[in-house]
């Protein structure tokens, strides 16, 4: 997330107004917000633009933020640019300023405003961003780390006595933990560990932990000066016993092991959480209604062996055409799952030669003619 959109999300909680009368609002589905926008040069049709876009942002995030459980806020913020980039205000279905006002070359707008949510609601189950902290996979961090050159390396669950994680673990439990992540806080007690093969991932499922985190960390510093860090990280299902990632990273600098571990546990958020969701989602496939067009179309056989390819898939719950134009026909499919995978699978039976281009307002095959 850039420093702007960063600066942007901040400033939008500040402003954040939620109506909670009659009085203050058209109806108890309208939100009210404040939208800001720089008035240069005596551009007041400018100034109303950026306001009242400022005004929508807002209101999208403040409808978001109802929508999901207090432990996935933080990754709603970090996630909802992403959001205004594919939807943008779209979802505003109705508004109406009821006041507006000037100071230091700046218009504040308070607007009464209604959110059509279906979308919004589909890109939050689509981020697990409505699964709460408690129903999200159970997850162990058991890695051995060495700071100093000829000291043995920590690991928690060989210590006799109540245990503590080694300053890197802590440090990524704690993110993990602020992204809302199931994370056990301390290591647990009391456990069972076997040096044998498969050792950790045993004691890890006898903990209840469904997804451990396990490998080395270890610091070298040269006469200069300089660390050399390397991690290898292995993320294991402890169900299935197989693994659904792993990481090696290697660095050279003069970056001390505490802002070192926090810069690499930084780093490992984003594919670490990207297999979590990928978990949830399997487990879960969100329902979604998505727009697919098919352009092209020159036989009706070809096209409903398309048709009927896609109504076999079991993801493909329900294929409804909606229009028509030229040689085009527009489906709407309600479908579980991801839209790229089931156009990759029609893609796969070979039915004709085809493009496929999915875009924010929907996918689109176009079919490809041979001289």
């Amino acid at each position: 997330m850039t420093k702007s959109l960063r600066l942007s999300l901040a400033i939008a909680l500040c402003f954040l107004v939620i109506a909670s009368s009659p009085s203050r609002a058209l109806s108890d589905s309208f939100i009210t917000v404040q939208g800001i926008g720089s008035i240069e040069q005596g551009n007041m049709a400018k100034a109303e633009y950026l306001a009242l876009n400022d005004g929508f942002n807002k209101a999208l995030l403040t409808k978001a933020m109802q929508m999901v459980p207090t432990s996935q806020i933080h990754a709603l913020l970090e996630a909802f640019p992403e959001y205004l980039s594919i939807r943008g205000t779209r979802d505003i279905t109705q508004y109406q300023i009821t006041k507006r006002s000037e100071e230091n070359n700046v218009l504040v707008l308070t607007i009464n405003l209604q959110i059509g949510d279906s979308h919004l609601k589909q890109w939050l189950d689509s981020k697990t961003l409505t699964i709460p902290t408690e129903s999200r996979p159970r997850i162990l961090v058991a890695i051995s780390y060495t700071q100093d050159q000829g000291e043995k390396p920590y690991a928690w669950w060989e210590q006799v006595g109540k245990s503590r994680y080694s300053s890197f673990e802590k440090t990524l439990v704690d993110r993990l933990s602020m992204w809302g992540e199931n994370v056990f806080s301390t290591p647990p007690g009391q456990v069972a560990y076997s040096k044998e093969n498969g050792g950790l991932v045993d004691m890890a499922k006898n903990t209840g932990a469904d997804i451990i985190l396990t490998g080395t960390m270890a610091y070298a510093r040269d006469e200069q000066g300089l660390y050399t860090c390397t991690l290898h990280l292995d993320m294991i299902d402890t169900q299935k016993g197989t693994k659904m990632g792993s990481w090696s990273i290697k660095h050279v600098s003069d970056i001390a092991p505490k802002d070192m571990n926090a810069f690499l546990s930084k780093q490992l958020i984003s594919p670490i959480r990207a297999k979590i969701i990928g978990d949830i989602l399997a487990m879960n496939p969100v329902v979604s209604t998505e727009t697919l067009c098919i352009d092209g179309i020159r036989d009706y056989t070809t096209y409903q062996a398309m048709v009927n390819a896609l109504g076999a898939m079991e993801d493909v719950l329900k294929i409804t055409p909606c229009s028509i134009k030229q040689h085009a026909i527009c489906h709407t499919l309600t479908i579980r799952g991801s839209i790229t995978y089931i156009l990759e699978a029609l893609k796969a039976e070979q039915i004709t030669d085809m493009d496929v281009e999915i875009k924010p307002g929907g996918a689109y095959i176009k079919i490809i003619e041979h001289p």
